[in-house]
C-alpha cells in the first residue's frame, strides 16, 4: 500500500502525454473562468469535470502502459468514469 508521501518508482511520463496533461489543465482553467464570470454556470462545470475523467483515464492508461499493479489502473480508471457520470448528470 503507498502512502501518499512515500516515494514511488513511478516512470516519468512521455512527451505527448505530458502535452497533453497540460492543454486538459490549460482548458480546465480557461472554462473554470469562464463559469466563475458566467454567475456558476454548470455546463460548463459539467466540461470542466468532464475533462477531469479524461485526464484521469489517461493516467490510468499510461499506469497500464508502465504495468503499475491492477489496483493502480483500475483506481484511476474508475475515477475517470466516476468523474464522467456526475458530469453527465450536471449536464442534464
Amino acid at each position: 500500500m503507498e502512502l501518499s508521501i512515500e516515494k514511488t518508482k513511478r516512470k516519468k511520463s512521455s512527451r505527448p502525454i505530458l502535452i497533453m496533461r497540460f492543454l486538459i489543465i490549460l482548458a480546465m482553467v480557461i472554462l473554470l473562468i469562464m463559469a466563475i464570470v458566467n454567475d456558476l454556470d454548470i455546463s460548463l462545470l459539467s466540461f470542466v469535470i468532464a475533462l477531469g475523467g479524461i485526464g484521469s483515464t489517461i493516467d490510468g492508461i499510461e499506469s497500464f502502459y508502465h504495468k503499475a499493479k491492477r489496483k493502480v489502473v483500475l483506481t484511476e480508471i474508475g475515477s475517470g468514469i466516476v468523474y464522467f457520470v456526475i458530469s453527465i448528470f450536471l449536464f442534464l
